[in-house]
């Protein structure tokens, strides 16, 4: 790699990529099924950027390390609460700051690294590179999206 503004984005990539796993981890370990359920749905939510999140509790359960069932009663309680809503495939987060009080620590310290290594939402959009950018031959072929479902050689 040559530039040196894409080296450090890389960098900074591997850098909140190794973090998460080992935060991923340590919560797995250490923090009750409900508040891994909460971190998960309010780090999609964030990572969707919608309150709407595609997600099956068959999945969920899988990431979070514990059975559906247990999935299906915490998002029961979580129901219950008012604090989201579940349709098949889909989860719909009601009242974000409620869910975050039933989360552990691990949600706001991702959070916080990411960041401040990556940018928040708004930073991250207004600096991306345009695809055209990164593929100038594209553009007299229909610009960016000519070829977004083939891998580059």
């Amino acid at each position: 790699m040559q530039s040196w503004p894409l080296q450090q984005r890389v960098a900074r990539f591997d850098c909140l990529l190794l973090a998460q796993a080992q935060q991923a981890a340590a919560c797995n370990a250490s923090h009750s099924a409900q508040a891994r359920v909460c971190r998960w749905l309010l780090e999609l939510r964030d990572r969707c950027d919608s309150d709407v999140v595609p997600l099956t509790q068959n999945f969920l359960a899988h990431m979070v390390g514990v059975q559906r069932t247990t999935v299906t009663l915490v998002a029961g309680r979580l129901q219950a609460l008012g604090i989201i809503r579940c349709r098949r495939g889909k989860v719909r987060v009601l009242d974000a700051a409620k869910l975050e009080h039933f989360t552990c620590e691990c949600y706001s310290r991702m959070k916080n690294l990411r960041e401040s290594l990556w940018g928040t939402r708004a930073q991250e959009q207004a600096i991306a590179v345009p695809p055209v950018a990164l593929h100038p031959e594209r553009a007299g072929n229909g610009g960016a999206h000519a070829h977004a479902s083939k891998l580059p050689q």
